[in-house]
């Protein structure tokens, strides 16, 4: 799959992900339009999984971030996750997952804060502003637990996991929302 990490700090949000893409044949592909990592407006979004899932949430325009009365992370479950829901269900895709198999797992920024999102439309924020996804997400979170570097803690992915490798990209965003 790959490895995409991100961190939530004060100052805001940054995604740090590897550059290499497995085909169906196992063959590894590298370089341009290659990105795990993608600007959608006022959000970063990154995704790992299965094809299909993937691609259509590639090709997802988010809804715009209301800044209303209710907390960000109310948004995020109720208008981001619908907006994501019906827009699978163009596809026929859906984010339900009923198997022991992960189909999708996607990291958004909005505003700097970090969010998690699972395969069954669950929103995720960790305590310790540390995420990851894809099969070389366990390594690198690791590696940062002993305190590598971000850089580094790809790196380490990359070493440990197939479906890891350079060039390693990193995507940032600046902190503007103040609650979860």
């Amino acid at each position: 799959m790959t490895t995409i990490i991100a961190i939530q700090t004060d100052e805001g949000a940054t995604f740090w992900a590897d550059g290499l893409t497995v085909g169906e044949a196992w063959r590894p592909f590298r370089g341009e339009g290659m990105e795990k990592v993608w600007r959608r407006g006022e959000y970063l979004l990154a995704a790992a999984g299965q094809g299909p899932i993937v691609e259509a949430f590639i090709a997802w325009a988010p809804p715009p971030y209301v800044r209303d009365h209710r907390p960000a992370y109310r948004f995020m479950r109720e208008d981001f996750v619908a907006s994501l829901r019906e827009h699978l269900a163009r596809f026929d895709l859906a984010l339900d997952n009923d198997t022991d198999e992960t189909k999708f797992e996607g990291l958004v920024a909005v505003g700097g804060r970090v969010y998690q999102l699972d395969d069954a439309g669950g929103i995720l924020v960790t305590e310790d502003g540390l995420y990851g996804i894809g099969n070389g997400a366990p390594y690198a979170l690791g590696a940062l637990a002993a305190g590598a570097e971000p850089q580094k803690a790809v790196e380490i992915a990359a070493r440990f996991d197939l479906f890891t490798g350079p060039p390693f990209l990193t995507a940032q965003q600046r902190r503007v929302v103040s609650d979860a």
